[in-house]
């Protein structure tokens, strides 16, 4: 989702505005929460009220069931804190990694291929937009966690407004 948003900061001397705030997608949702909930329910049952003659085996199940969904479900939590708005003002760009100033961007460039990254599937490689910094250090956003195409056109138009001042 694309929150486009101007606002004047008042405490501050320059006013410097939020151009545009991407929300990230989702990394999850809550009938995926719900549906492990239930997988854990239903291995509990399977411990409280298995077969009678295999009863140490159904504990079994259902506490290694109640432990992996648990852990996904805790993970999927954990993930998801870590992927935040990205705010692109009138002379830099906040995301995840930091704040990034258009006086020390180099480039902002959308690369597919020339990442060495695994990949188990047959499905076409992640495109990735790239934020080089002067200092060596970039800022890589997925397109799986963020709308890449559309931040990219948002950076590249600020950039051009910043340095014509």
């Amino acid at each position: 989702m694309i929150k486009t948003i101007i606002r004047n900061s008042k405490n501050s001397q320059f006013k410097k505005m939020e151009i545009a705030i991407f929300e990230p997608i989702s990394t999850g949702d809550g009938s995926m929460f719900g549906l492990i909930a239930l997988g854990a329910i239903f291995c509990l049952a399977i411990g409280l009220w298995g077969l009678k003659m295999k009863q140490q085996l159904a504990w079994m199940l259902g506490f290694f069931g109640v432990v992996i969904l648990g852990g996904n479900a805790a993970f999927m939590k954990f993930s998801e804190s870590y992927v935040t708005p990205i705010t692109i003002y009138e002379n830099r760009v906040d995301t995840p990694k930091g704040t990034v100033d258009f006086d020390d961007l180099l480039s902002a460039r959308i690369v597919t291929e020339g990442l060495e990254l695994k990949s188990f599937s047959s499905e076409s490689p992640e495109k990735v937009l790239i934020l080089e910094r002067r200092n060596q250090k970039g800022v890589l956003l997925a397109e799986s966690q963020y709308p890449i195409i559309q931040i990219k056109q948002t950076i590249d138009k600020q950039i051009a407004i910043h340095r014509a001042k």
